[in-house]
């Protein structure tokens, strides 16, 4: 999924920059020590969605199933296993596990 985002938003800008801030609710995320914060709002954001996938998944327990159709008709699928998501989280432990709380992972 984050794959798709990163070539569906490529043409969004004329050239890639460097990203020299990122704030929220008017603090920086790093110096404030906040990105914990920022991965949980991120996680709010993408619940709809998440949920939305969820439904139209066939296997809703075991994985998130994605499907693409580009421009000339092509499809593919693609497959996202929530445990491997879990997995992933895991490594944040309690943290990890309030995001995919968040997220009803």
């Amino acid at each position: 999924m984050g794959e798709k985002i990163c070539n569906d938003t490529d043409c969004l800008y004329e050239k890639r920059q460097k990203l020299r801030s990122i704030y929220l609710n008017n603090k920086d995320i790093i110096e404030d020590s906040i990105v914990y914060e920022l991965m949980q709002k991120v996680a709010e954001i993408l619940k709809p969605t998440i949920t939305d996938i969820k439904e139209h998944s066939p296997s809703k327990e075991e994985e998130l199933s994605i499907k693409e159709e580009d421009e000339h008709g092509k499809r593919r699928e693609i497959y996202l296993k929530r445990s491997d998501i879990r997995d992933r989280l895991s490594a944040i432990k309690e943290k990890g596990d309030k995001l995919l709380e968040i997220m009803t992972l």
